[in-house]
């Protein structure tokens, strides 16, 4: 019996399992059943003009997208009570999409379009169409038109369009003339003659007579622009009425833009063009359409401009100026923080150059922005940060920071500037220079004397050991391992050893490492950030090799420093103007070009072996 019951008992237990494990699936998928059942399939009901006179005509559209190739199991059309019905369409087929995830999803589209006909004048409805999926009903909104009698103070005259162009936020909107099809892409401008760095800002426009399904733009060809996106949909269109002549449309905005020219002269933009597919269309296919072309002057900036005028600086501008602490000794560096505020396009801004007496500074190390690009208008803020070494002592003062641009709105120049910063200096800064610069020329002479060899052993433990041949071998081991040892701890001090060899072979060292991340760069076309490598596997190079930094010194400090260092003035200038070069494609960046980046790679090491060529040179004539 006992037997009987060890037998039964753990089939008993699968039994119970598998009945546990089948009934909490059957479970799942009913949960799953139920949930696919809860969605809400895609179902709407759209209704185009709102807003009609007597006599004219409205659009419906009901559209259906259930996923996979089974529609609904019935469908009841909208009641529109008031209205004719004059025309009716269905239009059936089915639309693949590619999910990276879940892969080839299938999906049945149904569109009904009718085309009513008011027979009385007020505020008519137009009842929801209703679907029924897999046992659950669904139901679109109830729509209203407004119907006027004749042609009375309130509708638009026959032939101006009625767009409201504040709320299309389209600057400069004019109505389109001429005759236009069912749909059609319309550009407009703000402005027809703007100066050089001005902005202007283009809209393009889509005019539509039936539903959109489908809008695949192809952005025009621009060349001598700089240009910066205002708006573009970032999912759905937001329609509103208009009429041209005797045509009613529905308009929405596309594509706004702001455009900076870069040259005076005659300024053509090219068309917008589109793919476009409506519920008037095959499913699946579309037709094309281009938007009108503008053209514009652009006139040259007055002259003379003020010393130090950028042309880059067009618009409205700010400026502040803040240092990170006012209080410091001597040889200690600070952070100047500049801040340019303003509406124009910020992101081709040069940072401002700064000379003052008594302080070292060169192009900003970083700098930060942020856009805050509202309405119709570019604007925003850069932050550019400084490092500068104070070279005097006691009391110092930065002076007011000045920044001179062109209004356009005014026609004229304009400065802006900053207020005086006061800083207060302990020590002399001067004697801790002379005193760096001493320690760079000292080097250390160390001699190591090694042990002389004994010219006899006696062994104790074996007689006649040393004539055995091992007995050499192992008598040589021990002044091997010390002229190894000695040799390689000569070999590591000499290394150590502050020499023009050493800093020459560091510089290389810390130059490599930066152009390996510049080639990185240069794969990944992030010309900004290539540039900055470059400038700074040449600092790096020179500060090394010098024993300071030369991020923090004026163009004339650095020339004196190369020039102890025997640098022929020629190449001082060379390095200096690369130099230039790369900071204006940092700040200013253009697009990328692997040619011209491979040239300023090669430009830079190409100067980095004629600055050694020359520092060789001169450490073996001190030498010889």
């Amino acid at each position: 019996m006992s037997m009987h019951q060890t037998l039964v008992r753990p089939s008993s237990r699968l039994a119970k399992r598998c009945l546990i494990s089948s009934a909490l699936g059957l479970l799942s998928l009913v949960l799953s059943m139920m949930v696919a059942h809860a969605q809400r399939p895609a179902f709407t009901l759209t209704v185009s003009p709102s807003e009609v006179l007597l006599g004219e005509r409205v659009t419906v559209v009901v559209t259906i997208e259930l996923a996979g190739l089974v529609g609904p199991d019935r469908y009841w059309p909208p009641q529109a009570q008031g209205f004719r019905q004059v025309d009716s369409q269905i239009k059936r087929g089915t639309q693949t999409t590619i999910d990276p995830v879940v892969g080839q999803k299938l999906k049945t589209v149904e569109v009904y379009r009718y085309v009513l006909e008011p027979t009385s004048a007020g505020r008519l409805s137009i009842g929801p169409a209703k679907i029924r999926v897999h046992g659950d009903e669904w139901e679109t909104r109830e729509r209203f038109v407004r119907v006027r009698a004749g042609n009375t103070a309130g509708a638009t005259p026959a032939g101006i369009g009625h767009t409201d162009a504040e709320t299309l936020q389209a600057p400069g909107y004019v109505p389109p003339k001429g005759t236009r099809g069912d749909v059609f892409l319309y550009a407009v401008c703000d402005k027809e003659r703007v100066w050089v760095g001005e902005q202007f800002t283009v809209s393009w426009l889509l005019f539509t007579r039936a539903e959109v399904l489908r809008y695949e733009p192809t952005p025009p060809r621009l060349t001598q622009l700089w240009s910066e996106t205002l708006f573009e949909p970032s999912a759905f269109f937001t329609y509103m009425d208009a009429r041209l002549g005797e045509k009613d449309y529905v308009v929405t905005l596309v594509s706004k833009r702001a455009f900076f020219a870069s040259e005076p002269g005659a300024l053509r933009i090219g068309a917008l063009e589109a793919r476009i597919a409506t519920i008037t269309t095959a499913i699946g296919r579309g037709q094309s359409i281009a938007s009108n072309e503008l053209e514009l002057g652009v006139r040259e900036l007055p002259q003379p401009a003020p010393q130090g005028f950028d042309p880059s600086y067009v618009g409205k501008f700010e400026i502040q100026a803040s240092v990170d602490r006012s209080l410091l000794q001597a040889g200690d560096s600070l952070t100047l923080t500049v801040q340019v505020t303003g509406e124009g396009a910020l992101r081709r801004t040069r940072p401002p150059r700064l000379a003052f007496p008594g302080f070292d500074f060169e192009a900003p190390r970083d700098f930060s922005e942020e856009d805050t690009t509202t309405g119709n208008t570019v604007s925003g803020i850069r932050r550019y940060r400084y490092w500068t070494t104070p070279s005097a002592g006691g009391e110092q003062s930065i002076p007011a920071i000045s920044l001179a641009y062109f209004n356009p709105k005014s026609g004229r120049y304009e400065v802006a500037k900053t207020t005086a910063i006061g800083i207060t200096v302990q020590g002399d800064p001067g004697a801790l220079v002379e005193a760096s610069r001493r320690k760079l020329t000292a080097s250390l002479d160390r001699d190591i004397h090694l042990l002389r060899d004994t010219e006899q052993i006696e062994s104790r433990v074996l007689v006649k050991f040393y004539q055995g041949r091992w007995f050499w071998y192992l008598l040589g081991a021990p002044p091997l391992a010390f002229l190894v040892m000695a040799v390689g701890l000569r070999l590591r001090m000499r290394l150590q050893t502050e020499t023009p060899r050493s800093r020459l072979r560091r510089a290389r060292s810390k130059a490599r490492e930066h152009f390996k991340i510049a080639e990185i760069h240069l794969r990944g076309e992030r010309s900004a950030k290539f540039y900055g490598e470059l400038s700074m596997a040449i600092h790096s190079y020179l500060e090394q090799w010098i024993g300071r930094q030369t991020r923090s010194m004026t163009r004339e400090q650095m020339t004196e420093f190369l020039e102890i260092y025997d640098v022929d003035r020629n190449t001082v200038r060379r390095l200096l103007n690369v130099l230039d070069s790369f900071d204006q494609e940092r700040f200013a960046p253009s697009d990328p070009n692997e040619k011209a980046m491979k040239e300023a790679r090669a430009t830079a090491k190409s100067l980095l072996s004629v600055i050694e060529s020359q520092a060789e040179a001169r450490d073996r004539e001190k030498a010889e």
